[in-house]
C-alpha cells in the first residue's frame, strides 16, 4: 500500500488575491447559472461554450477556468 501526503504552499501572491479570485470565479458561475436557469430549455455543452466561453476569457480568466466554470453551472441547472 502506498501513502501520498501533499503540502500546499502560496508560492506567489496573497492571501488577499486568492480571496479574490475566487469570489470572481464564484460570481461568474452564479452568471451562467442565473442565465442557464432562464432559458427553456437546457443547451448542450457544445452550445454552452459557444455562448459563454469568450465572455469569460473578456473576464479574465483562463482557458481551463472557463470550461470548469461553465460545466459546472450546467450540472448545477441540470
Amino acid at each position: 500500500m502506498l501513502t501520498l501526503k501533499a503540502q500546499g504552499v502560496l508560492i506567489e501572491g496573497s492571501l488577499e488575491e486568492l480571496r479574490e479570485e475566487l469570489y470572481m470565479s464564484r460570481r461568474a458561475t452564479q452568471y451562467v447559472i442565473d442565465a442557464l436557469w432562464e432559458l427553456d430549455k437546457l443547451p448542450t455543452l457544445n452550445q454552452v461554450h459557444q455562448m459563454f466561453y469568450k465572455l469569460l476569457r473578456r473576464q479574465g480568466f483562463r482557458a481551463h477556468q472557463c470550461k470548469q466554470i461553465y460545466k459546472y453551472a450546467l450540472s448545477t441547472v441540470k
